[in-house]
């Protein structure tokens, strides 16, 4: 089973820059069994990019048609998981959203 701790360590591992950008498109399927889910996965790539850029795509392509035809910053949902949702509603982090810039 994963923990925080495991996770931090893996991502060391892997050589992965703590100052640079991680651009993250996650499965928790895929990753596995976690102590603490997605919160702890969430809590791991936070601590280990502190110094750095984390990003986590929050699209939201399902939830805007004719019927909701408006992106709303604060409250349109993720449509791909639980980690950018968290990641988009953390309160603890300083999450910048911005507009998909083509």
């Amino acid at each position: 089973m994963h923990t925080c701790h495991s996770l931090i360590n893996q991502l060391a591992a892997a050589n992965i820059d703590r100052q640079g950008t991680l651009l993250v498109h996650s499965s928790m399927k895929s990753i596995g069994e976690v102590d603490g889910g997605a919160d702890t996965v969430l809590a791991a790539l936070s601590e280990y990019m502190q110094e750095g850029l984390l990003v986590l795509p929050t699209h939201t392509w399902s939830y805007i048609n004719a019927d909701n035809p408006k992106f709303y910053v604060e409250s349109s949902p993720s449509c791909v998981g639980i980690l950018p949702e968290l990641f988009r509603g953390a309160t603890v982090l300083f999450v910048l959203i911005t507009r998909h810039i083509p």
